[in-house]
């Protein structure tokens, strides 16, 4: 058990012109799943117990409401823009990382220690980030999604 996060990009399908295999992988081979609204749901980025950005997107894109365990939260790309701004300005300057991107603590959330660990979750941050806009420039329908 534990504070599994992901980020998810969603494309809505109007409508389909053959059937579509169960297990569909995109063009980068990551797999795919088909809703009952007929949405494409593609897993983009994941994290393990990364309680700092997790936080982070409970306090910028859900108002601050901790009650979203299991549901889905729009982050717009301009909010993925800000979040890699922080993340960037955190691993620039480590001394600040309590100020721009503090822990949080929770039942099976990690460690709340500013240790090598939280700066790895940081720079994994950062990397998921910017592959997504290399993959999705123009695209902004992003969710995340945490589990505890």
């Amino acid at each position: 058990m534990g504070l599994d996060m992901y980020l998810k990009r969603k494309v809505y399908l109007y409508k389909f012109d053959k059937l579509l295999p169960i297990n569909l992988k995109n063009d980068d081979g990551d797999y795919v799943e088909i809703s009952k609204d007929d949405t494409l749901i593609c897993e983009i980025g994941y994290w393990r117990k990364a309680n700092a950005i997790h936080k982070w997107f409970v306090d910028n894109c859900n108002n601050g409401d901790e009650e979203c365990n299991c549901k889905d939260i729009f982050v717009s790309a301009d909010s993925l823009r800000c979040l890699l701004a922080d993340c960037k300005e955190v691993m620039e300057n480590r001394n600040k990382a309590e100020e721009i991107l503090p822990t949080q603590s929770g039942f099976f959330f990690g460690s709340t220690n500013y240790d090598e660990c939280y700066f790895d979750d940081i720079e994994k941050t950062i990397e998921i980030i910017e592959e997504v806009f290399r993959k999705y420039p123009n695209d902004g329908y992003f969710f995340y999604e945490a589990s505890w």
